[in-house]
């Protein structure tokens, strides 16, 4: 076991909220439930249109407060959007180091004690395995080595990650399960324009320098259900793209630069041709990073088709098209 921590710093686990209580309720439990005692709980709120639902996150929270010292609580005046809701946490936080989750997810008991036994003088991140559960909550053992494999961490060894960067472009970092420097967060923040913020800032917080450290230990759970980021699919992904795509970075990295954007753009292009918007897709398409070559040549021929024809058009084609070329129309959102 690796005992780098030789003091307990105060660590802020935040939880933005919006609209679901019940959730909400599962991951403020494993926030209280955690072993290491030096610990705040920050729960934000984006007040949801719907009065009734707005009122009763709010009355369970302020009971939360009455009853449990560790735990803060705030509201805002309208609705932010996540990546604000999350960036306000970090701008509230007391603690030196920051933990968020979602208010669907979940931390295991000795997540923070873990992650903070890593801390060293120059450590800016700390980062771990995850489960996948259901919407019930229910661990997914497949799903999970699958998106263990994916997204790098596998092949990780304990302790000091060798290159950050690869690391951040491989999403091996992922928010729910890391432990960051509360002033780094601040410093370079969620941008409030991207769906997927979190890709992007630990992309620049890798590459400002710094300790990255990695536990194989699984200590946090991550909801996937139809109301989720990942079960929403790409929404909005044309600016991260965008921003991504303009990062120099050295040969040792390009190639993860490589997989990453063309990931992206499959689902992002899909997106804009299935809701007609073609100029959009047609940016997308003509990126130096759209795959070439290959079975990818042909998904690249049917997107082309898709953005050069009227609206309309254009869209019923791209789906008639992948589903005459493939034999499975419900799968059209993953090319």
């Amino acid at each position: 076991m690796n005992q780098r921590a030789t003091r307990e710093p105060l660590v802020t686990i935040g939880i933005p909220t919006y609209s679901r209580l019940g959730y909400l309720k599962e991951a403020v439990a494993s926030a209280q439930a955690q072993t290491y005692a030096n610990i705040e709980i920050l729960i934000s709120q984006n007040p949801h249109s719907n009065g009734d639902v707005r009122a009763a996150i709010a009355d369970y929270c302020k009971a939360l407060v009455s009853s449990d010292q560790r735990i803060r609580y705030q509201v805002h005046a309208r609705d932010l959007g996540p990546p604000a809701n999350f960036n306000s946490i970090a701008d509230a936080a007391t603690g030196e180091y920051l933990t968020l989750i979602g208010d669907d997810d979940r931390l295991l008991p000795n997540a923070a004690e873990r992650m903070v036994s890593m801390i060293g003088a120059d450590t800016v991140l700390v980062f771990s395995n995850r489960y996948i559960m259901d919407a019930n909550g229910q661990r997914l053992e497949t799903t999970t080595l699958e998106f263990s494999r994916g997204y790098g961490r596998e092949s990780l060894k304990e302790g000091i990650v060798p290159n950050p960067e690869v690391c951040a472009w491989q999403q091996a970092c992922q928010t729910e399960c890391s432990l960051v420097r509360t002033a780094d967060f601040r410093r370079l923040r969620f941008r409030e324009d991207l769906d997927m913020p979190d890709v992007l800032l630990w992309i620049l917080l890798a590459r400002a320098g710094g300790e990255f450290l990695f536990l194989p230990e699984y200590l946090s759970e991550y909801r996937l259900h139809a109301d989720s980021t990942t079960g929403r699919g790409f929404q909005g992904f044309h600016e991260l793209i965008r921003c991504l795509a303009g990062l120099p970075v050295s040969p040792e990295v390009a190639p993860y630069k490589r997989r990453l954007l063309r990931g992206l753009m499959h689902g992002a292009i899909s997106k804009c041709l299935r809701e007609g918007d073609t100029g959009e897709g047609q940016e997308l398409v003509s990126n130096p990073y759209y795959p070439t070559g290959g079975r990818a040549q042909v998904k690249r021929s049917v997107m082309t088709l898709g953005t050069v024809l009227p609206r309309p058009l254009g869209a019923a084609m791209y789906k008639m098209l992948y589903a005459f070329t493939y034999g499975r129309a419900g799968r059209a959102t993953a090319l």
